[in-house]
């Protein structure tokens, strides 16, 4: 059929062994593998597996599975799998790691850097906006959602507001 790479005589003696050529398959090399019916189309390049069987897809960037059916970890949406999740667009740069979302439908960046907090790492805890100015040190509070004060002495409140009256002590 012309879809074999080389055609020899078989161990028994009695019929062909045929070598099918890289995207043929089978044992006649009959089958054909394509991007579209075997790679769903999302596939740069296809070839028959090893064992004469099936396909080898290898799938276009943003694509996965054997079949390159799903979209491979960090793209969405399902239907393209063309947006990766990145740090850069959807965390501000900001973010260690970044998933997509349960809906498939965008990105969440789950760990945001030090001191950063917020859906898109936007906010940095900083002394001066936090804390006005009077504290020692500053950081991401414990649910992630805002930041935490250590307020320098002599000031006291949830962002260093309030000045601590010295108390003086005689002695009598």
């Amino acid at each position: 059929n012309g879809n074999a790479a080389s055609v020899s005589v078989n161990s028994e003696n009695n019929g062909c062994d045929c070598t099918c050529a890289a995207t043929f398959y089978g044992t006649t090399c009959a089958s054909q593998c394509t991007t579209a019916g075997d790679c769903n189309g999302n596939a740069d390049s296809v070839v028959a597996n090893s064992t004469g069987t099936g396909c080898d897809c290898s799938c276009s960037t943003g694509w996965a599975g054997v079949t390159c059916s799903e979209c491979a970890a960090g793209y969405f949406p399902a239907a393209t799998c063309n947006t990766q999740c990145t740090s850069a667009v959807h965390c501000n740069n900001n973010s260690a790691v970044v998933e997509v979302n349960s809906a498939g439908t965008g990105c969440v960046c789950t760990t945001c850097k030090a001191g950063y907090f917020g859906a898109s790492c936007e906010n940095k805890c900083t002394v001066a906006a936090h804390c006005n100015g009077n504290a020692d040190s500053v950081t991401v509070n414990s649910a992630g959602t805002g930041c935490t004060c250590s307020c320098s002495a002599g000031y006291t409140g949830l962002t260093c507001q309030e000045t601590v009256e010295p108390v003086l002590c005689t002695v009598t």
